[in-house]
């Protein structure tokens, strides 16, 4: 194969370029950021959560529970609701141990 045409060096960048660049980068550096900080905040939600979970059912032992997935759509009619009840009944329900 033959070597191709010499197009010797790359131009440097110009101002706007090498501008645009910077920002793309601070504005990767603020997501990321926001995604550790939304990470961290979730974790403290967890725990607040089991907390509130371990409460309850060491103060009702009898009362049965049960899980269902974390879902990306919000909750807000009777659709979404026997969604939540359909998943449920796939799960594991039964009294606390």
């Amino acid at each position: 194969m033959a070597p191709g045409p010499d197009l010797g060096p790359a131009p440097a960048p110009d101002h706007d370029t090498a501008h645009a660049t910077d920002h793309a980068t601070d504005h990767a550096d603020e997501l990321a950021d926001g995604l550790r900080a939304l990470a961290a905040d979730l974790a403290v939600e967890t725990d607040r959560q089991a907390g509130l979970v371990g409460a309850f059912t060491d103060a009702r032992p009898g009362v049965a529970i049960g899980s269902a997935p974390s879902l990306t759509d919000d909750v807000h009619d009777l659709v979404g609701l026997r969604r939540v009840g359909d998943l449920l009944a796939q799960g594991t329900v039964g009294p606390v141990s």
